[in-house]
């Protein structure tokens, strides 16, 4: 066959047709360097050709680069190499060797002799050789068909991957497989995010605070959402979708294919501590701190009676930024207590004791009311602090340990919950008398007067003066002429019948068991109390007082009644005891003793009275008051004097002696006459608690004895 000229490699000649006849087309083949002889020149003297030696030599030359450039080729090409190509290469190379050999031999018989026939062992080999160029063959074809699949395959995902990262970035929801804490919001928009959380509570549940301890018992808590360390809802559903939805579309595909494998929770992802939320609660914490241990800052245990303090004044302090950076630890790492114990102490300086045993010394007092604001004033515990105990507490103790210093303290008898309770409950006493025969003047007196002190409160241990209360009775001050006394005769004056008034409210004292300080009676008597019963006051030396001598307030009550038939006082107060009051009294005549004496003559004066009070008690016991004395003269036109024998030529000038004489009966009380005299003879009623009374001059003590200064305004 005759050699045909090729426009391509003669190694793809071999790969794509070796297997169509049984084998390898020829080829020429490098001539060995014993060999004189090329390939070009066997194919000649086979063809009976004769070609010259210059186009000899260029064919022999040809062949062998073609040889070499396909293998050089091919390693360009394929750059994977396969263990196929491997060995369709080893196949070739051995195809090679097994001609060169025959090549030799045609070579040297055509300058010898003509060749020789192959042998049969020669041509089993040539045939296994081509068997093996055909495998070779497939091999390569099945790999150049898979480069082009991967190829393929290669560009169909990259532009899937950019479309799948241009969609998941523009995407409107979040990714999949994403919580916040425990709440579930993959999928959803930021809208639905934010109802997922609030729904779930997130907030409240995420948050929390964290409680920080220092020395001393100060405190302080910080939130962990002020802190920047929960996010609010809108900000947690904002870091949820931005989440996998960056600029880089790439970097959005990788995230979304590695949320695919694993959950992601975005609940602590990007969160800022607040250091000036840090900074801010410590630095007012040990701001707290240095007062304590400066002891500026004293607490009254009131219920335990102890004054608390810490010994560490000086240079006690604390070291705010360490504070600050190990509170912005434990805020990352969540947790919910920290106790700091770190102190930088100096010189520790003892207190000044006396001066704070006189800040913290009250006296105690009771709780009272006060009429012109119209409230109850609440009482003062009194305490007070041993200055020698509580220096040597403090030597004995350690530096930064709690002192505990007893107090004295004092309870007062009275509390403002007490006094509440109490106050003005009872009607302690009360009395009324008649105005029956009193003008009209001398009822607007009584008015007047009344209206000084009606709804008055007397605390414990107040004294009530009537000429101060009263005042002094002139026109300006509204007093009006009205019948009044002067010693043994009437006469007009302004504020006549102010003295009912006192009397009243003297009796009414009585019935509430209070001290009576001062009391006067009439220089006669009045018709509208029975003896010894009334309290005359005159302007200023005449005058009624009397105290409230119990533990709690009283209010007086005063008043005239719309018929101006009648005045009324009451004393309201807080019954303690149980009390009950009965004023016991009596009366008896005077006589003037000298007639009595010389003549053997009674001759009536006037009247003596006294009274007192019985008090009963609920456990049965009864205490009987001093009794106090009265005297009442006789005007000195109503005294009947006998004659005088003849026998007596100086007649004795009368001289009024009060001495008390058994006496059964006690007025009984009548009503008044129609004009505000006396009766000159009160009309005796039998008193059974009355008893005989010796001779003995009455007892001048406060409240007794005869009226004094010109006998009263009333």
């Amino acid at each position: 066959m005759s050699e045909e000229k090729r426009d391509y490699p003669e190694w793809l000649d071999r790969e794509l047709f070796s297997d169509l006849d049984g084998s390898a087309p020829e080829t020429d083949a490098a001539p060995a360097p014993d060999q004189g002889v090329t390939a070009p020149e066997e194919a000649a003297t086979d063809t009976g050709k004769k070609k010259p030696a210059a186009e000899e030599d260029a064919a022999a030359e040809k062949p062998v680069k073609k040889k070499k450039k396909p293998v050089a080729e091919e390693e360009k090409t394929a750059p994977e190499k396969t263990s196929a190509k491997k060995k369709k290469k080893a196949a070739a190379d051995e195809t090679a060797a097994a001609d060169a050999p025959v090549k030799k031999k045609k070579k040297s018989a055509e300058g010898k002799a003509a060749p020789a026939e192959a042998t049969a062992e020669e041509k089993a080999e040539a045939n296994k050789k081509a068997a093996k160029r055909k495998k070779a063959g497939k091999a390569a074809r099945r790999g150049l068909i898979a480069l082009i699949v991967i190829v393929a395959l290669a560009i169909i995902l990259c532009g899937g991957a950019v479309v799948g990262g241009y969609l998941i970035t523009n995407s409107p929801t979040n990714l999949p497989n994403v919580y916040i804490g425990e709440v579930y919001v993959g999928g959803m928009t930021q809208e639905q995010t934010v109802k997922a959380l609030e729904d779930a509570k997130w907030e409240e549940k995420a948050g929390g605070t964290l409680t920080v301890t220092l020395p001393e018992g100060v405190s302080f808590d910080l939130d962990y959402l002020t802190a920047g360390l929960v996010l609010k809802n809108e900000d947690a559903a904002a870091q949820a979708y931005a989440y996998g939805h960056s600029d880089d579309w790439m970097q959005n595909l990788i995230t979304y294919i590695g949320d695919l494998l694993s959950p992601k929770d975005l609940s602590h992802a990007e969160l800022t501590v607040d250091e000036k939320y840090i900074a801010d609660k410590v630095n007012k914490a040990v701001d707290e701190f240095d007062e304590v241990t400066k002891g500026e800052i004293y607490t009254v245990d009131q219920d335990r009676s102890m004054l608390v303090m810490v010994k560490g004044a000086g240079q006690i302090t604390l070291d705010r930024k360490a504070i600050a950076a190990r509170v912005r630890e434990a805020l990352l790492a969540g947790e919910k207590k920290l106790n700091w114990t770190e102190i930088q102490t100096g010189e520790i300086v003892k207190p000044d004791f006396a001066a704070i045993a006189a800040e913290h010394t009250k006296e105690v007092a009771n709780a009272y009311y006060d009429p012109e604001k119209d409230e109850i004033i609440p009482e003062v515990k009194g305490m007070e602090v041993d200055v020698a105990k509580a220096e040597a507490q403090w030597e004995a103790a350690a530096v930064m340990e709690t002192i505990e210093i007893p107090i004295k303290m004092i309870d007062p008898e009275i509390t403002a919950e007490k006094l509440k309770e109490v106050m003005f409950h009872d009607k302690l006493g009360d009395c009324m008398t008649y105005l029956w025969g009193s003008t009209a003047n001398r009822i607007s007196n009584i008015r007047l007067a009344c209206s000084r002190f009606n709804d008055m409160v007397m605390q414990p241990g107040d004294s009530f003066s009537y000429n101060e209360v009263v005042g002094e009775r002139t026109a300006e001050a509204g007093f009006l002429p009205a019948p009044t006394y002067n010693g043994t005769a009437h006469e007009m004056g302004l504020g006549g019948g102010i003295c009912q008034v006192s009397s009243t409210l003297y009796n009414a004292v009585q019935y509430a068991n209070l001290k009576v300080n001062e009391r006067v009676c009439h220089t006669m008597l009045v018709g509208y109390l029975d003896a010894g019963l009334d309290a005359t006051v005159d302007w200023p030396s005449t005058n009624f007082v009397f105290t409230n001598d119990r533990s709690y307030p009283i209010k007086l009550k005063a008043w005239v009644d719309d018929s101006g038939r009648q005045l009324t006082i009451e004393i309201w107060g807080t019954d303690e005891d149980g009390a009950v009051v009965d004023i016991i009294h009596g009366s008896y005549a005077a006589y003037d003793e000298e007639y009595r004496e010389k003549y053997d003559l009674d001759v009536q004066v006037g009247y003596g009275a006294w009274n007192y009070r019985r008090i009963t008690y609920p456990d049965g016991r009864v205490v009987e008051t001093d009794k106090v004395y009265s005297y009442y003269h006789i005007p000195e036109d109503e005294i009947k004097w006998p004659a005088i024998p003849d026998d007596d030529d100086d007649e004795p000038a009368p001289t009024v002696v009060s001495t008390p004489t058994p006496s059964t009966p006690d007025p009984t009380p009548t009503p008044p006459p129609a004009t505000p005299d006396p009766t000159p003879e009160p009309t005796p009623a039998p008193t059974p608690e009355q008893e005989p009374e010796p001779d003995p001059e009455p007892d001048p003590e406060p409240g007794g004895g005869d009226a004094g200064g010109e006998g009263g305004e009333g």
